[in-house]
């Protein structure tokens, strides 16, 4: 029997939680990090991923990742034109399109995934990662966690919105190699 532990690591809060915006790849961390602050916290990785963007990186380098590899599958939802934008703008600009995005996970944003797309995007990368066996910690956004918790469940993505991700957490899944499990849930960094 092969033992996969994947360890889903979420970043501290970013400046684009900070201003009310949505999130964007040049994020960063708010406050910044120390590289090396939150060295020691994580012993025999086998392998480190990072989702796309500043704050991943960041928050790689406080936990002295070794090697991280940028994991594209990783990635927050593509938001198309509402990338970084403020949601008081976007709800007086598009209170009808919000409203719907909010409530509807097939709903895409302009030029953007649903969350319905990132819930199958990240089970796709899940069932690829059953049988790589051994320790990986991935660093990613909270709607990659939110994503895997429904894939793992086998829940569909109409539960989405009704997960709330603790900044600077783990969540850990288990592999016997045949399927995921949810082991624990935003336990503090």
């Amino acid at each position: 029997m092969t033992l996969v532990r994947l360890l889903l690591v979420t970043p501290g809060l970013t400046d684009a939680q900070r201003d009310s915006r949505l999130p964007s790849p040049t994020d960063r961390h708010f406050p910044p990090v120390e590289p090396g602050c939150g060295a020691g916290r994580f012993r025999t990785v086998d392998r480190w991923l990072v989702a796309p963007g500043l704050a991943f990186g960041e928050a790689a380098a406080m936990l002295d990742a070794a090697d991280p590899v940028v994991e594209p599958a990783l990635a927050d939802c593509s938001l198309g034109t509402w990338t970084g934008a403020s949601l008081s703008d976007l709800f007086s600009s598009e209170p009808e399109a919000v409203g719907t995005w909010m409530a509807d996970p097939s709903f895409a944003p302009p030029g953007g995934e649903s969350m319905a797309d990132l819930v199958d995007r990240v089970d796709q990368w899940l069932d690829a990662q059953v049988a790589v066996a051994g320790l990986t910690v991935a660093i990613v956004p909270h709607g990659v966690v939110r994503a895997a918790i429904l894939a793992v469940l086998d829940v569909g993505p109409a539960p989405f919105q009704r997960l709330d991700i603790t900044p600077r957490s783990v969540t850990e899944l288990r592999s016997d190699g045949a399927r995921w499990n949810l082991r624990t849930v935003c336990v503090p960094l």
